[in-house]
């Protein structure tokens, strides 16, 4: 079970509204990294003479950089995987993070302002960094989020939806007298 749907307030009939994710085409530089990394691999393989200057060092010459573009993969995945990104009926909420979680949340009614900050790589490719301003010093940014414009619309609706809620509780209950009058 995801963590934002364990996070549910069940006693406030709190429910998901919206799931995004982060994009795969912000990791580009990362997997240019990663492959740069394992093409020196492969050279310092091809290129380095076992019996060379090198002598015993020669493998290691090749399974540095691969170790190195492998870790920079694993750590494009872990950190896809790992971030939830949820807008429920009640709050927005963001965790990152394997073992040491960081999970901030912003209830929807104390939200003032979405700002998108895309770049032109974000904006050929679908993602942006989105940063949701509340009350006070509350501030909530979520990077290289995919398919942003989608993700601000679903916030601005549950917004409404649960200012609406919190308006009819508000006002208070009609007497019978008063309903039949009018």
């Amino acid at each position: 079970m995801s963590y934002i749907a364990e996070r549910l307030s069940a006693t406030s009939g709190e429910r998901i509204v919206h799931l995004a994710q982060l994009s795969l085409w912000s990791f580009l530089p990362r997997y240019a990294l990663a492959a740069l990394l394992l093409a020196a691999s492969v050279a310092a393989f091809a290129l380095v003479p076992a019996d060379g200057a090198y002598g015993p060092y020669a493998p290691l010459l090749s399974v540095v950089p691969a170790a190195m573009g492998v870790a920079v993969l694993v750590g494009v995945l872990v950190t896809f995987y790992t971030t939830e990104i949820g807008v429920t009926s009640h709050r927005v909420m963001v965790k990152t993070g394997l073992v040491a979680r960081r999970t901030p949340e912003l209830a929807l009614e104390k939200i003032e302002m979405q700002e998108l900050q895309q770049s032109a790589a974000g904006r050929l490719c679908g993602y942006a960094t989105l940063h949701v301003r509340g009350a006070g010093d509350q501030n909530l940014a979520i990077a290289d989020v995919d398919e942003p414009v989608a993700l601000t619309d679903r916030i601005t609706g549950a917004m409404e939806a649960r200012h609406r809620t919190l308006a009819e509780r508000a006002r208070p209950p009609v007497e019978a007298g008063a309903r039949d009058a009018a």
